[in-house]
């Protein structure tokens, strides 16, 4: 019990970690923030990537699982090193440009107005409209607020669906029967999973380079526990909730803040008063949440035949199908729409590691161009529209 208290802590920590070093990054150059989605997932694909780096190593050495723990370790070890100092890098030169800007309005603001003059000021707010902002707040949060409750009791069910259900699908899938054969401590790939003996004529070198099942064989040899526990059950709620932060993350990007109903009919905006800025977050919130309540609900509906997103979920959630179809491509697009390419490109390596594709890249890349070619007829359908 400890050891599985212990993965699920380390799945839960060392992506934040990864993701938040990495998001610093963009954050140095451009001043843009990342959130918590999009730390999490991309935290989750470097943890992949680092998979992947000691797979390859350890392939290109014959090795066995015992020199790929090796090699993941420092892999491990190396990225969260990086990621930390990224961010106190990213915490000190926060803390610096309040600590200025603080100084500069304090240098600037001159004597403060007496006593009376503060209550004579039209623009300062008294009491009486506080107390009317604050109920305003407290009544606009009633449907966002059931709604992000849905969102919550979805991801129990679903969690609880995973953790303790028996409704596992393995149409086409060997990843448990691998991860069984990478722990018989052979050189990777040199055992037939489904026979035990070794290949007498060998398999595809596109097939070698995937690392999922041998991630899955370090996280049981790292924590000591049976592949069945690691595979079918913490990975699968592992995935489940990077499924929740990639439609989170989404959802963010198509209703952003400060999208009013005058902006969408195209009329220009009447005033930026605060009221209306505390209304446009509102029901930038309302829609942010139905978008993600939507999407987890349908996954249910979706769980009709093999291949549909919600049957990979709720029958195959650790699968190279489920993390592509409901965190890659999501992600992906949420990426291109908030100028983060940088994870566009880790969303479109990390299908070619985890499933087979043509040349190299597959459904994420085709994905990608067609966003590109989107962008770019909109662009030039405003500029004639000038």
């Amino acid at each position: 019990m400890l050891h599985l208290i212990l993965l699920i802590l380390f799945l839960a920590l060392l992506p934040l970690l990864l993701g938040q070093g990495l998001q610093t990054v963009p954050e140095l150059l451009t001043g843009k923030k990342a959130r918590l989605p999009e730390k999490y997932v991309s935290g989750s694909l470097l943890f992949v990537f680092a998979a992947e780096g000691a797979h390859l190593l350890t392939l290109l050495r014959k090795g066995t699982l015992a020199d790929a723990m090796k090699v993941m370790g420092i892999c491990v070890i190396a990225l969260a090193t990086v990621a930390y100092v990224l961010m106190m890098v990213g915490i000190v030169k926060r803390t610096l440009k309040k600590s200025g800007a603080g100084v500069g309005s304090a240098g600037a603001s001159g004597p403060e107005p007496a006593e009376g003059e503060k209550s004579a000021d039209p623009e300062r707010p008294d009491m009486t409209d506080v107390s009317e902002s604050k109920a305003e707040k407290s009544k606009g949060f009633g449907a966002a607020g059931i709604f992000a409750v849905g969102i919550a009791l979805l991801m129990i069910v679903l969690a609880l669906y995973l953790l303790t259900g028996n409704h596992l699908n393995f149409y086409g899938d060997m990843t448990m029967e691998t991860v069984n054969a990478l722990l018989e401590d052979a050189p990777l790939y040199t055992i037939n999973p489904m026979t035990g003996q070794p290949y007498e004529t060998g398999i595809p070198s596109r097939l070698t380079i995937l690392c999922l099942p041998t991630l899955y064989a370090l996280l049981c040899r790292a924590f000591g526990l049976p592949a069945m526990t690691v595979v079918w059950r913490v990975a699968s709620v592992f995935w489940l909730v990077n499924v929740l932060f990639a439609a989170l993350y989404l959802a963010r990007m198509l209703f952003p803040e400060g999208i009013s109903d005058a902006k969408h009919s195209g009329e220009p905006m009447a005033s930026d008063a605060p009221s209306d800025a505390d209304h446009h977050k509102k029901q930038a919130a309302l829609r942010r949440n139905l978008f993600t309540f939507l999407c987890l609900f349908l996954l249910f509906a979706a769980d009709r035949a093999v291949g549909l997103p919600g049957f990979s979920l709720l029958h195959m959630a650790y699968g190279a199908r489920c993390i592509r179809a409901l965190v890659l491509l999501p992600t992906l697009a949420a990426a291109f729409f908030d100028k983060r390419y940088l994870l566009c490109c880790s969303c479109i390596l990390a299908e070619s590691v985890i499933m087979w594709t043509h040349f190299g890249v597959g459904l994420t890349f085709v994905f990608f161009l067609l966003l590109v070619a989107v962008s770019f007829v909109q662009k030039r359908r405003k500029g004639g529209a000038k």
